[in-house]
């Protein structure tokens, strides 16, 4: 499912995708789906190269058991880089996957205070039914791709937190920092934690009480009761 973004090219240089106009024709459906290309376009599959590319990362790979043609793979990621993806994915924004643990570290701020207290309200209403919402609006290709981007990108330290007493809100942070990636009404919402993601703090909720965490060792280093 961690399929996006999927294209083919042919032995003449064309290149076959669904662009945004397509994908939302098709409800989102199967449109990193090689066979699903192939038929739309009505070539033969396997006359074609098959390619995958990571618009976040800019990784480019090969996908296709064997070479049919000769093919300049560095040509080919040029192509991927020049491409403007708001013509693929409307809502996408690319930027960097940015770890908190790894972000110079700031001092805590009024501001910083101001989008914990949003977060505190926001956080309540964060949830499953957000990955929906992207799902919904992008497709699962697409909602799965950058959300596994995101996830590889974090330390063991990060994950140990969502096994903790403070998994709940820290699951829910990452949510949140997931949607940052799409220019959606929801995403607008969660800006508040995007902010804290952003300066390198992890804000973990402890029933009543919120924790501040920072650095690589993820320590604490302040706490508000609202």
């Amino acid at each position: 499912m961690y399929n996006f973004f999927s294209f083919m090219s042919s032995r003449n240089g064309q290149k076959f995708y669904f662009n945004w106009e397509q994908r939302k024709e098709r409800e989102h459906k199967n449109c990193d789906n090689y066979l699903e290309i192939a038929k739309h376009f009505n070539v033969k599959e396997n006359e074609l190269h098959k390619w995958r590319y990571n618009p976040l990362t800019q990784e480019l790979t090969f996908n296709s058991e064997k070479k049919v043609f000769e093919e300049d793979e560095s040509q080919v990621l040029a192509w991927c880089k020049g491409l403007d993806f708001k013509t693929i994915i409307e809502p996408l924004i690319i930027k960097p996957i940015i770890d908190p643990r790894k972000v110079k570290k700031h001092k805590w701020t009024k501001e910083d205070e101001k989008n914990l207290r949003e977060w505190d309200l926001e956080e309540r209403y964060t949830g499953r039914y957000l990955m929906e919402y992207i799902k919904n609006r992008v497709g699962d290709s697409v909602m799965l791709s950058i959300n596994k981007n995101i996830l590889d990108s974090f330390g063991e330290s990060i994950y140990k937190l969502t096994k903790g007493e403070a998994g709940e809100t820290v699951y829910k942070a990452i949510i949140a920092y997931n949607i940052s990636f799409y220019d959606l009404i929801g995403s607008k919402s969660c800006s508040c934690l995007t902010k804290l993601w952003e300066r390198g703090f992890m804000p973990c909720g402890y029933g009543y009480k919120w924790r501040i965490r920072q650095g690589e060792d993820m320590k604490v280093i302040k706490e508000f009761e609202f």
